[in-house]
């Protein structure tokens, strides 16, 4: 698949997962919110029924009983955030084996980048694999990138610390993220883990000592 196309996938699915993660941010501090003041109308509710007013409980009890509506609209519109979100990966994953599956078109003339001016996608394999076994076998996109980053600063070089043509993204930290891509198609990362994380797996935890004593033993050379 031609690079451009494959960033322009790649910033379409970022900014996908990024607004729906604020939009379930918002729903979730709602949801919270209303459950504190259910909370608070059942105590008043309770009270009332203690001292024998059961009059003074109409109101908090038809407030409570609007709350809960809203509270399961809340949650049915967490549940569709969710399903959008499937449904919208599903949708560029479909079109990115599409797309790999047509012979590309060369161009009449292609830059090629001069050798060693980008850090190849592997050399960033065992150090997402750290990163997620450091975080305990899990993390959220942002942090692990950012962490990446940091172990890999003496390597990187001043090409891969460019922005992206079709985005504000660093080429490091898009390169970053297609090589988690590489990992989970070869099982190395969970392709099932929850809405916004990276997951190592049992087998990516094998891979990684593989690399690590692979390290060890051209250090000892």
């Amino acid at each position: 698949m031609d690079e451009k196309i494959q960033n322009a996938l790649d910033l379409i699915e970022n900014e996908i997962e990024l607004k729906i993660e604020m939009m379930e941010g918002v729903e979730i501090d709602k949801l919270k919110e209303k459950k504190e003041k259910i909370s608070k109308l059942e105590k008043i509710i309770n009270y009332c029924y203690e001292i024998g007013n059961q009059n003074l409980a109409t109101e908090p009890q038809r407030e409570k009983a609007r709350l809960e509506d809203e509270v399961k609209e809340l949650l049915q519109t967490y549940d569709d955030l969710k399903d959008l979100y499937n449904t919208l990966k599903a949708m560029i994953k479909r079109l990115e084996e599409n797309l790999k599956s047509k012979p590309e078109s060369k161009p009449f003339t292609r830059r090629r980048a001069k050798k060693g001016e980008n850090t190849q996608r592997k050399k960033y394999f065992p150090y997402i694999l750290n990163v997620l076994i450091e975080m305990g076998g899990s993390g959220k996109p942002k942090y692990v990138v950012e962490r990446v980053g940091e172990k890999m600063r003496n390597i990187l070089t001043e090409k891969d610390r460019e922005k992206l043509q079709t985005g504000t993204d660093l080429i490091w930290e898009n390169n970053v993220k297609w090589a988690r891509n590489d990992l989970k198609e070869s099982g190395y990362l969970k392709d099932d883990s929850p809405y916004g994380l990276w997951e190592i797996s049992e087998s990516g935890r094998k891979y990684y000592e593989k690399l690590k004593n692979n390290e060890e033993d051209n250090e000892q050379q």
